[in-house]
């Protein structure tokens, strides 16, 4: 059956409920037009078809989004990680002169003998 042109999943749902209505209603008449039933049928089918090719459609749609959603959390994590590793490095870079500096600096000065303290 030919899908049905111009309909989103909701709209095609509310037609589909009325058309299935109109069956049943034209069903329940004592003298029943079967010509009205079978236009009704018909079109019935092409919506249950329609309502099939949306429904994969939007499922196809969620499961894309839902996969970007992920793949940018995940882009955001290894971001942080990689930033955090970053400043991580920096500042044992800039303790590593400190530490290094200050044991030069403990080198190049000779401690105060107890002699030389009592002088002062």
């Amino acid at each position: 059956m030919p899908r049905l042109q111009g309909l989103d999943l909701h709209q095609a749902y509310i037609l589909t409920e009325r058309v299935k209505e109109k069956i049943t209603g034209e069903m329940d008449q004592p003298e029943a037009n079967l010509r009205r039933v079978a236009c009704h049928a018909v079109l019935f089918d092409s919506l249950i078809d329609t309502l099939i090719d949306l429904d994969q459609e939007d499922k196809k749609q969620r499961e894309k989004k839902r996969a970007q959603r992920a793949q940018q959390r995940a882009q955001k994590k290894s971001h942080k990680s990689h930033h955090h590793h970053h400043q991580q490095q920096q500042q044992e870079q800039q303790q590593e002169p400190l530490q290094q500096g200050s044991s030069k600096s403990q080198e190049r000065q000779p401690r105060a003998t107890s002699v030389e303290v009592e002088m002062h």
